[in-house]
């Protein structure tokens, strides 16, 4: 029996990567249904003519805004809501701000449901369980030696009410600065079974373990399998009283949404994953870490192109939890949060001693020349008789031949490096670590490790000394990030060296290698904003792109009414996007946004977009967009 008051009116995402669907649809919920649909809810309504599509219930009322009769909703999809409250709103705020739509925001949000994993997911918590669903289980559904009453010994059961948004709404007080920029600590730490893993492991780990203590949950977000596998090993061996979730792709599908439904139940307070990492529907979150924010792996490949930085700072804005952001380098993106008091800057870290070769070098244009210096060799023999020493590298490979203005010069690759070294230091293992050849981590007896950027090992307690080889090939490639990406490579290298180490930085001086000494790369990335705000380049502005037919950009224009202070910057021909038909070229314009116009140009340009493809077929024309868009600017 139901009352006059009860929500017969549901409010309905519907999936479908069509802009002008991007909105909520008005559904009936009919009798048969009205106890099992809940804010949240994946169910299947109909859409046009004989048309079904999925979608989430977003909210629901009393009555409709609309005065006709709704169709009613055909199906609910699973017994558990997989859409929670906070994690609508942020999809929604993403989606806006990137001028995209939410169904594909959540096509990176909600994992796949497996109705299998999702049974015996609520026979295994039955109190939780009946809490998301507002359903009493039924005795064939849970074992015979399963607890079935809320709050069963062993299970953690949240307060929340289904249907209302989460305690995380309200902002965490305590946090003096509830945004942070920090470095982590230097070096290496031997875990259980001989397990190395980086010292911002560690840090991690103490950040969780505060947040714990105030009955907190914590998402890390980290950019790749490597850096899952080693934290949530730690974050297992340090909680083993803790259900440490992983929601990254190399998971399967069917353990992956078991640690969905874990996190979304209140089960699991600490979740480790990639760039979906912010979407992570974690019960009264404490506080969201990025790892490295710097990594390109973090910017979204697909519609709406979204980077993690983003979307984690507007979680942090809706739910109020402490937002960390723990790389030994700092991001210009970060900085021009910092410089405008956005976020605040952390207490500084020990660190191992850099020496810049050109300083040993002096003027000797002889010298200057060498690949190796003599410097580096004697502090790598001499850190050899306590332990490994790791050997940074621009490429893998044995030699690449390239043409300068200079004329062609060999290129020495990782296996070169490996065979130069190894006849220098005949006593000791040479070991090669790249990405076709990985090295996860290695022992502490003495070895040179040769690896290229981003591919080298742990060492236990960490490397000795790390040599820096080939510093000005890595600088010196070809896009806007170029510095940024090789401090970034750098200072990671040098941070898996003991603080009592030595680091030997070659081919490089000024404000770089001033940079890596000071172990500060404030004033480098100070300086390249300042770079980039004369240049009006990314993070000072942001870039929109639009693509058409060719032949179509000012008719887009014209028809978006952009505001004034928004720049055409360039219209060029590119072929067209994969997966889009027949390969044709088409005309793709870039769009310069200052900030305080970004949320007005995401919103007249995704009108422009619902105008050009919709209404007659006649008059459809093809025009897509593609927000903070910087391809043209990338790294070649």
């Amino acid at each position: 029996m139901t009352s006059d008051a009860t929500p017969r009116i549901a409010h309905v995402c519907i999936d479908s990567p069509l802009p002008h669907l991007d909105r909520d649809f008005e559904y009936a919920v009919p009798d048969d249904l009205v106890d099992r649909i809940r804010v949240g809810s994946r169910v299947k309504v109909p859409f046009g003519h004989r048309r079904q599509l999925d979608g989430w219930v977003t909210s629901l009322t009393a009555s409709a805004s609309y005065d006709g009769q709704l169709q009613p909703i055909r199906k609910v999809v699973g017994s558990v809501p997989p859409l929670d409250p906070a994690i609508w709103s942020l999809t929604r705020a993403v989606a806006d701000r990137q001028a995209g739509t939410a169904a594909d925001v959540l096509r990176l949000a909600l994992p796949a449901r497996h109705a299998r994993a999702e049974r015996t997911w609520m026979t295994k918590h039955p109190g939780v369980a009946v809490r998301l669903t507002g359903e009493p289980l039924q005795s064939s559904d849970v074992d015979s030696d399963d607890e079935t009453e809320p709050g069963a010994a062993g299970e953690r059961v949240a307060e929340d009410t289904p249907g209302t948004a989460p305690s995380t709404a309200d902002p965490v007080a305590s946090w003096e600065h509830p945004r942070v920029h920090q470095q982590p600590h230097v070096g290496c730490d031997l875990i259980s079974n001989n397990r190395v893993v980086s010292a911002w492991v560690t840090d991690v780990v103490g950040l969780v373990r505060e947040a714990l203590a105030r009955g907190e949950s914590t998402i890390v977000a980290v950019p790749d399998q490597r850096d899952v596998v080693q934290a949530h090993g730690a974050l297992v061996e340090r909680f083993p009283d803790e259900t440490v979730a992983r929601l990254d792709g190399a998971v399967d599908d069917d353990t992956r949404y078991r640690s969905f439904l874990d996190v979304l139940g209140g089960i699991s307070r600490i979740v480790v994953a990639t760039r979906a990492a912010a979407y992570a529907p974690a019960q009264h979150l404490g506080q969201l870490i990025v790892v490295d924010d710097g990594d390109p792996s973090y910017l979204e490949p697909h519609a709406p192109y979204a980077h993690l930085r983003d979307v984690a700072l507007i979680r942090q804005q809706q739910s109020g939890c402490r937002l960390v952001f723990l790389s030994s380098s700092r991001s210009v993106a970060v900085q021009r949060l910092v410089d405008i008091g956005y976020v605040e800057p952390g207490v500084p870290v020990g660190h191992p001693r850099v020496i810049p070769a050109a300083a040993i070098w002096g003027d000797d244009p002889m010298l200057q020349l060498a690949r190796i210096p003599q410097i580096a060799y004697t502090i790598a023999r001499r850190a050899l008789a306590s332990g490994p020493v790791l050997v940074q590298v621009a490429r893998a490979g044995y030699q690449r031949e390239v043409t300068t203005d200079e004329g062609t010069r060999q290129l020495a690759g990782a296996g070169r490096t490996a065979d130069e070294l190894g006849r220098a230091f005949s006593e000791v293992p040479v070991i090669v670590a790249t990405a076709e050849q990985p090295r996860e981590q290695v022992s502490a007896s003495p070895a040179l490790v040769v690896a290229t950027a981003g591919s080298e090992p742990r060492c236990p307690n960490g490397y000795g000394a790390v040599l820096l080889l080939d510093a000005l090939s890595i600088v010196s490639r070809e896009g806007l990030t170029a510095s940024e990406d090789a401090m970034r490579h750098w200072f990671a290298a040098a941070a898996l060296a003991r603080s009592d180490a030595t680091v030997v930085l070659t081919g490089v001086q000024g404000r770089l290698a001033d940079a890596l000494v000071q172990w500060d790369a404030a004033q480098f990335a100070h300086d390249e904003l300042a770079q980039r705000v004369a240049l009006g380049f990314p993070p000072a502005v942001r870039f929109f792109s639009i693509s058409t037919a060719q032949g179509g950009t000012q008719e887009a224009l014209d028809d978006a009414q952009l505001p004034e202070s928004v720049e055409v910057i360039q219209t060029q021909l590119l072929p067209s996007e994969p997966g889009e038909g027949e390969p044709t070229l088409e005309e793709v314009t870039l769009l310069r946004v200052p900030y305080s116009v970004g949320a007005a140009t995401a919103r007249a340009l995704k009108a422009a977009v619902v105008r050009a493809t919709t209404g007659p077929v006649r008059r459809q024309r093809r025009l897509r967009v593609h927000a903070d868009d910087v391809r043209m600017l990338q790294t070649s």
